[in-house]
Protein backbone atom coordinates (compact mmCIF):
# COMPACT_ATOMS: atom_id res chain seq x y z
CA UNK A 1 0.00 0.00 0.00
CA UNK A 2 2.82 2.37 0.83
CA UNK A 3 4.43 1.71 -2.58
CA UNK A 4 1.11 2.33 -4.35
CA UNK A 5 0.71 5.63 -2.48
CA UNK A 6 4.27 6.67 -3.42
CA UNK A 7 3.66 5.74 -7.06
CA UNK A 8 0.40 7.74 -7.07
CA UNK A 9 2.15 10.78 -5.58
CA UNK A 10 4.93 10.54 -8.21
CA UNK A 11 2.32 10.33 -10.97
CA UNK A 12 0.64 13.48 -9.64
CA UNK A 13 4.03 15.25 -9.42
CA UNK A 14 4.83 14.18 -13.00
CA UNK A 15 1.50 15.54 -14.22
CA UNK A 16 2.06 18.86 -12.45
CA UNK A 17 5.60 19.17 -13.80
CA UNK A 18 4.44 18.41 -17.34
CA UNK A 19 1.84 21.17 -17.04
CA UNK A 20 4.58 23.65 -16.08
CA UNK A 21 6.21 23.25 -19.48
CA UNK A 22 4.70 25.38 -22.22
CA UNK A 23 1.59 23.81 -23.69
CA UNK A 24 2.02 25.83 -26.85
CA UNK A 25 5.11 27.53 -28.24
CA UNK A 26 4.99 31.05 -29.70
CA UNK A 27 3.78 31.41 -33.27
CA UNK A 28 5.36 34.19 -35.30
CA UNK A 29 5.71 34.83 -39.02
CA UNK A 30 9.09 33.61 -40.35
CA UNK A 31 9.93 31.79 -37.09
CA UNK A 32 9.25 28.28 -35.90
CA UNK A 33 9.86 26.94 -32.41
CA UNK A 34 10.26 23.36 -31.26
CA UNK A 35 11.03 21.66 -27.95
CA UNK A 36 11.27 18.25 -26.35
CA UNK A 37 11.81 17.19 -22.75
CA UNK A 38 12.56 13.66 -21.55
CA UNK A 39 13.04 13.32 -17.80
CA UNK A 40 15.61 10.88 -16.39
CA UNK A 41 13.12 10.00 -13.63
CA UNK A 42 9.42 10.47 -13.05
CA UNK A 43 10.12 14.06 -12.05
CA UNK A 44 13.25 16.13 -12.35
CA UNK A 45 14.79 19.55 -12.57
CA UNK A 46 15.06 20.25 -16.28
CA UNK A 47 12.85 23.09 -17.43
CA UNK A 48 12.38 25.11 -20.58
CA UNK A 49 10.03 27.86 -21.62
CA UNK A 50 9.28 30.04 -24.62
CA UNK A 51 6.99 33.00 -24.15
CA UNK A 52 5.93 36.25 -25.77
CA UNK A 53 6.93 39.42 -23.98
CA UNK A 54 4.77 42.54 -23.94
CA UNK A 55 7.09 44.36 -26.37
CA UNK A 56 6.66 41.64 -29.04
CA UNK A 57 9.95 39.91 -28.29
CA UNK A 58 10.22 36.20 -27.43
CA UNK A 59 11.89 34.94 -24.26
CA UNK A 60 13.61 31.54 -24.45
CA UNK A 61 14.75 29.84 -21.27
CA UNK A 62 16.38 26.54 -20.40
CA UNK A 63 17.62 25.43 -17.00
CA UNK A 64 18.81 22.38 -15.15
CA UNK A 65 18.19 22.53 -11.42
CA UNK A 66 21.04 20.72 -9.71
CA UNK A 67 19.74 17.40 -8.42
CA UNK A 68 16.99 15.07 -9.48
CA UNK A 69 13.59 13.91 -8.35
CA UNK A 70 10.99 15.72 -6.28
CA UNK A 71 13.35 18.25 -4.60
CA UNK A 72 14.60 19.48 -7.99
CA UNK A 73 11.04 19.59 -9.34
CA UNK A 74 9.94 21.77 -6.41
CA UNK A 75 12.78 24.21 -7.06
CA UNK A 76 11.76 24.20 -10.74
CA UNK A 77 8.28 25.43 -9.76
CA UNK A 78 9.83 28.28 -7.80
CA UNK A 79 12.23 29.21 -10.64
CA UNK A 80 9.40 29.32 -13.17
CA UNK A 81 7.36 31.63 -10.95
CA UNK A 82 10.23 34.01 -10.15
CA UNK A 83 11.64 34.04 -13.67
CA UNK A 84 8.39 34.66 -15.50
CA UNK A 85 7.39 37.39 -13.06
CA UNK A 86 10.59 39.37 -13.63
CA UNK A 87 11.05 38.54 -17.35
CA UNK A 88 8.08 40.76 -18.20
CA UNK A 89 9.59 43.65 -16.23
CA UNK A 90 13.26 43.38 -17.21
CA UNK A 91 13.95 43.12 -20.96
CA UNK A 92 17.69 42.59 -20.49
CA UNK A 93 18.81 38.97 -19.88
CA UNK A 94 21.71 40.28 -17.76
CA UNK A 95 19.44 42.40 -15.56
CA UNK A 96 16.95 39.55 -15.26
CA UNK A 97 19.65 37.15 -14.05
CA UNK A 98 20.92 39.65 -11.50
CA UNK A 99 17.42 40.13 -10.09
CA UNK A 100 16.58 36.40 -9.99
CA UNK A 101 19.97 35.68 -8.43
CA UNK A 102 19.36 38.15 -5.61
CA UNK A 103 15.90 36.71 -4.95
CA UNK A 104 17.24 33.14 -4.78
CA UNK A 105 20.27 34.04 -2.65
CA UNK A 106 17.99 35.72 -0.11
CA UNK A 107 15.43 32.89 0.00
CA UNK A 108 16.27 30.49 2.82
CA UNK A 109 14.00 27.78 1.39
CA UNK A 110 16.21 27.33 -1.69
CA UNK A 111 19.49 25.55 -1.03
CA UNK A 112 20.28 24.79 -4.67
CA UNK A 113 21.91 26.77 -7.41
CA UNK A 114 20.44 26.81 -10.89
CA UNK A 115 22.30 26.90 -14.22
CA UNK A 116 20.16 28.83 -16.74
CA UNK A 117 20.56 30.03 -20.31
CA UNK A 118 18.19 32.82 -21.35
CA UNK A 119 17.79 34.52 -24.71
CA UNK A 120 15.48 37.15 -26.13
CA UNK A 121 14.69 37.29 -29.84
CA UNK A 122 13.41 40.48 -31.40
CA UNK A 123 11.51 39.21 -34.46
CA UNK A 124 11.30 42.67 -36.06
CA UNK A 125 15.06 43.32 -36.02
CA UNK A 126 16.23 39.66 -36.03
CA UNK A 127 18.47 40.47 -33.06
CA UNK A 128 19.23 37.91 -30.34
CA UNK A 129 20.29 38.98 -26.84
CA UNK A 130 21.48 36.31 -24.45
CA UNK A 131 23.12 35.59 -21.14
CA UNK A 132 24.37 32.40 -19.54
CA UNK A 133 24.31 31.64 -15.82
CA UNK A 134 26.56 28.59 -15.68
CA UNK A 135 24.55 26.47 -18.12
CA UNK A 136 25.73 24.67 -21.24
CA UNK A 137 26.15 27.28 -23.97
CA UNK A 138 23.64 27.62 -26.79
CA UNK A 139 24.54 27.48 -30.47
CA UNK A 140 23.57 29.47 -33.52
CA UNK A 141 23.76 27.41 -36.71
CA UNK A 142 24.33 29.77 -39.62
CA UNK A 143 22.41 28.65 -42.71
CA UNK A 144 24.34 30.84 -45.15
CA UNK A 145 27.78 29.47 -44.21
CA UNK A 146 26.80 26.09 -42.74
CA UNK A 147 28.85 26.93 -39.64
CA UNK A 148 27.94 27.40 -36.02
CA UNK A 149 28.67 29.93 -33.32
CA UNK A 150 28.96 28.93 -29.68
CA UNK A 151 26.95 31.40 -27.59
CA UNK A 152 28.29 31.81 -24.09
CA UNK A 153 28.81 34.49 -21.47
CA UNK A 154 30.39 34.70 -18.02
CA UNK A 155 28.24 34.09 -14.96
CA UNK A 156 27.74 31.67 -12.09
CA UNK A 157 24.48 29.73 -11.77
CA UNK A 158 21.72 31.79 -10.14
CA UNK A 159 21.50 31.24 -6.41
CA UNK A 160 25.22 30.45 -6.07
CA UNK A 161 26.74 33.84 -5.14
CA UNK A 162 24.73 36.95 -4.31
CA UNK A 163 26.99 39.55 -5.90
CA UNK A 164 27.39 37.80 -9.25
CA UNK A 165 27.52 40.14 -12.23
CA UNK A 166 26.26 38.62 -15.47
CA UNK A 167 27.34 39.37 -19.00
CA UNK A 168 25.02 39.93 -21.97
CA UNK A 169 25.81 39.63 -25.66
CA UNK A 170 23.82 40.44 -28.78
CA UNK A 171 24.04 39.34 -32.39
CA UNK A 172 22.11 39.46 -35.63
CA UNK A 173 20.31 36.41 -36.97
CA UNK A 174 19.72 35.67 -40.64
CA UNK A 175 16.87 33.88 -42.36
CA UNK A 176 17.01 30.11 -41.89
CA UNK A 177 19.50 30.28 -38.98
CA UNK A 178 18.83 27.79 -36.20
CA UNK A 179 19.16 28.75 -32.53
CA UNK A 180 19.71 25.67 -30.34
CA UNK A 181 19.57 25.32 -26.57
CA UNK A 182 19.93 22.02 -24.73
CA UNK A 183 20.54 20.49 -21.33
CA UNK A 184 21.52 17.09 -20.07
Amino acid sequence: LKQQQTNQELKIATDIQTKLLPEKLPELPNYSFGAISVSAREVGGDYYDAFLLANGEVGLLICDIVGKGVPAALVMVMIKSIFITYAHMLPSPKDLFERVNKVLCNDLTVDKYVPIFYAVINPATKRLRYSNAGHEPAYLLRASTETYEKLDTEGFPVGAMEDTVYEEKELAMDDDDIFLMFTD
